[in-house]
């Protein structure tokens, strides 16, 4: 038999959180709007290789006599970027190179003897990689290189969408500037969760019947856990289990519970974030993001999954009220060092 613990909820105003505001800089702003430019310049043939450019290039391997290898790669097309080139020696071969230029290099060596890189390229499974020649004729194809858009009307209609266009330079900067403190507005929630969700699990060290939770994996979850696994596995499955454990606690006493309007948000919120990491930035209210939560709300297992992230939701918040917030001012680049300096010393 295996008992759930029992337990007090053990957190209070003596508990002190970092609630961060986050300020954009003009650098902040300027980074973004380059960025954005490069994603949606555009690609134009050039004569001359220059650093940042993409030089395509058809390549056929030679043995040491410069004598193609019957059966091995031939004329073959492959693209690489000249600034990624390490090997100086061969950067100067591509440096400056025009159209119909020949050159010789070793192609491992050109690809900064990267294993994964040479494999994809190529077409050649990593354990062919030994048989490959020291020496490949490379004849320039094709050099593309990316000129950054434009700040002008189609530019802005091709970011913004269907979304209000920005007149001019000084708005398109402003609508900028508002996106990012929204998004580090975000940033410093999402931050703000992480360390509660330590706090949960620093001040309630529950003790779980652990033999016998082993064996139930085993036995009810036998396609996930076996006896050769279990004792790696279990470890997550615990931290999640006394994770549940603490929201269910602090649910009871604060008496949440999800509702069909709950759930609806939390679907919007859900596909929203969904959308966005496919790089479809949908407005919040739009039919299509409509049509895929109903769809989806038709599936009781989505739906107790919206539900169950509703009540961790409503028991975040609740936990937020008991301890004690202090907002603190912090520049971008120092915010990121905080958090990598914590992801390192928690081996997150």
């Amino acid at each position: 038999m295996g008992l759930s613990p029992q337990f007090e909820l053990n957190i209070s105003k003596k508990d002190n959180l970092e609630l961060f505001d986050i300020t954009i800089s003009d650098l902040e702003v300027e980074d973004d709007i380059q960025q954005s430019r490069k994603r949606h310049g555009k690609m134009n043939d050039v004569d001359l290789v220059e650093d940042e450019d993409i030089v395509y290039t058809e390549i056929t391997e030679h043995n040491s006599e410069g004598i193609a290898f019957e059966g091995g790669i031939s004329n073959k097309n492959i693209s690489f970027v000249a600034s990624l080139i390490e090997d100086q020696t061969i950067k100067k071969l591509v440096i400056g190179a025009k159209v119909g230029d020949t050159f010789k290099a070793n192609i491992k060596t050109l690809l900064n003897n990267n294993e994964t890189v040479i494999s994809n390229t190529l077409g050649v499974p990593k354990e062919g990689l030994n048989e490959l020649g020291e020496e490949f004729n490379f004849v320039v194809s094709e050099i593309k290189r990316r000129t950054d858009a434009e700040l002008n009307e189609d530019y802005y209609k091709e970011v913004f969408g269907d979304q209000d266009i920005p007149a001019n330079e000084e708005e398109y900067r402003a609508k900028i500037k508002n996106n990012l403190v929204n998004y580090y507005r975000n940033e410093a929630d999402l931050w703000l969760d992480h360390q509660l969700g330590h706090l949960l699990m620093e001040n309630h060290p529950l003790a779980l019947p652990d033999e016998f939770l082993k064996r139930w994996l085993i036995t009810t979850k036998e396609n996930e856990y076996t006896i050769e696994n279990i004792e790696e596995k279990y470890a997550s499955e615990k931290s999640a289990l006394l994770r549940r454990l603490i929201i269910d606690k602090i649910a009871n006493i604060a008496k949440l519970e999800s509702n069909e309007e709950d759930i609806r948000a939390e679907a919007r919120i859900y596909f929203h974030g969904m959308y966005r990491q496919y790089g479809l930035n949908m407005p919040i209210n739009d039919d299509f993001l409509d049509s895929s939560i109903n769809k989806k709300l038709a599936e009781k297992d989505f739906v107790m999954q919206m539900a169950d992230r509703v009540i961790y939701r409503k028991a975040y918040d609740h936990a937020k009220e008991l301890v004690s917030l202090k907002s603190k001012t912090i520049k971008v680049a120092d915010y990121f060092l905080h958090i990598n300096s914590h992801k390192t010393e928690h081996g997150e």
